[in-house]
């Protein structure tokens, strides 16, 4: 099977160039059912102190809708075939024989984003006032840019750190999915979510390039790991409803979701002697999490004499989430220990963003670029039960903790125009900064439409700051990457 995906992708590669050159149209409907998709090709190149490939991923994705009662019901389907070539391009360093086969186990075993083959599949049924999806999907919530709020009910795969959109990022999930709009003069609706499947947030392994801070001195085969699986019952179900209205030029929602949290609980249980070294028994633990927010936007036609605002506000408390404390590690087999360490904890939380949207029109007679959209972001995070000595458990290392502020700031902008008379040329720029760190995420890039269904992207990713920060854990991993993508 998978010599037969990367012989699939290899020849979609080689065609790839000829799609270009012919602009050769692939989308097409048959009867009632339409067929889509991309090719697309995504290199990074880290560069720095040594400069090597860190990732070449080939993807042909294929979109498929059926319309099996037009209007009242559609089956879809949504396929990729994926290739990372990377271990083609070169030998030795982190791609050599010991840390290459760690990820691609770790890869190929939990194909969770990127190289998962069934990314989405699921029926839509189309009745009056009510919509109703089944099947493994993706459900969004919130709309903040660059560092999710809202974004909760799917978890996060951090393999290629935050760099990817959040499409890409998303695990998808089993679920169901029901929205009812209510017979009420404001554009309103009622929807309810019910998720028996669960994934965990997925953290790159030993040996991956974008390693945590955590897991870069966590060699395989140093503990035994043992994970609590949650099960398809009822009771274990995620469940999640919101309210929203749209009075035009002003929405709101509110939100709640009662889940499993996607960051376990990590407790060292016991101690193995059945080796020639002892290891440690870890057991990662699931618990439930209680998630309130909400949500609103407002449109401006003017602020203060300048015309096109948006202004947006986006909030979660999180009551029961998992976090770690300095504290003693209760060793009970086969002997009692006392071991100081970093030991879990439940613990609440309240975060927020506010951001504020403006568009910039072309001045007449301008050269330059076809406007600007801008967008500035503030989040912040609050501990409600706040003590001194909680731990970054992400960022933390045996021999060095890292402590959590009580509040934790993030600042992002974002720049986005168009050049050239078709505005076939886009460049964008998001600026993310941790004040109270002095740590810095930096991300230029640039996109060319080849043509209608061809997008060209050049771009960078550069990070700085002290390494015991979120951002600045990366700040060895600056790169620039080249990303094709052919849209049929």
């Amino acid at each position: 099977m998978k010599r037969t995906i990367k012989s699939f992708l290899i020849l979609s590669l080689l065609f790839f160039p000829l799609a270009l050159l012919y602009n050769s149209a692939f989308g097409f409907t048959v009867g009632n059912t339409e067929i889509g998709g991309y090719i697309r090709n995504e290199t990074s190149l880290k560069v720095g102190e040594t400069v090597e490939p860190i990732w070449s991923e080939n993807i042909l994705q294929l979109e498929i809708t059926h319309h099996l009662v037009p209007d009242v019901i559609d089956l879809f389907l949504m396929t990729r075939g994926y290739y990372d070539a990377v271990y083609d391009m070169k030998d030795g360093g982190w791609a050599g024989d010991a840390k290459s086969s760690v990820r691609d186990h770790y890869r190929l075993e939990s194909p969770d984003t990127q190289a998962d083959w069934l990314r989405e599949a699921y029926i839509d049924f189309y009745l009056p006032r009510l919509d109703i999806r089944l099947g493994k999907q993706q459900i969004v919530w919130g709309k903040t840019e660059a560092f999710k709020m809202l974004d909760i009910i799917n978890p996060q795969d951090y393999r290629h750190f935050i760099q990817d959109a959040f499409e890409d990022s998303r695990i998808t999930l089993w679920g169901a999915r029901f929205t009812y709009k209510p017979p009420l003069e404001t554009d309103s609706f009622i929807e309810f979510v019910a998720l028996p499947d669960f994934h965990p947030n997925v953290a790159p392994p030993y040996g991956h390039p974008m390693a945590f801070r955590s897991t870069q001195t966590s060699v395989p085969g140093t503990a035994i790991v043992e994970e609590q699986h949650r099960g398809w019952t009822w009771d274990e179900f995620d469940l999640g409803g919101r309210w929203g209205q749209n009075f035009g030029d002003f929405d709101y929602t509110i939100d709640y979701f009662h889940h499993w949290n996607r960051n376990p609980l990590v407790k060292i249980t016991e101690l193995n002697f059945n080796q020639p070294v002892p290891r440690p028994v870890v057991r990662l633990e699931y618990k439930r999490t209680h998630s309130i927010g909400g949500s609103f936007a407002k449109n401006f036609n003017s602020l203060f004499g300048i015309p096109h605002w948006v202004i947006r506000f986006e909030t979660v408390l999180n009551l029961g989430d998992v976090g770690s404390q300095l504290g003693m590690m209760h060793i009970k087999k086969p002997i009692k220990l006392d071991i100081p360490g970093s030991v879990p904890v439940r613990t609440d939380n309240y975060s927020y963003c506010i951001a504020i949207d403006h568009k910039f029109h072309k001045p007449v007679g301008w050269w330059g670029p076809a406007g600007m959209d801008y967008t500035f972001q503030i989040f912040q995070t609050y501990i409600l039960d706040y003590h001194h000595d909680y731990t970054n458990g992400a960022l933390s290392t045996p021999t060095d903790t890292v402590g959590v502020d009580h509040v934790t700031t993030l600042l992002t902008s974002t720049f986005m125009t168009s050049y050239l008379q078709s505005e076939v040329l886009k460049p964008f720029l998001l600026v993310a900064y941790e004040p109270s760190e002095g740590a810095w995420w930096i991300s230029p890039t640039i996109g060319y439409e080849l043509s209608e269904k061809t997008m060209v992207t050049l771009g960078a990713h550069f990070f700085t700051g002290p390494a015991d920060t979120l951002i600045g854990s990366m700040n060895k991993m600056d790169n620039i990457f080249l990303r094709i993508k052919y849209g049929f």
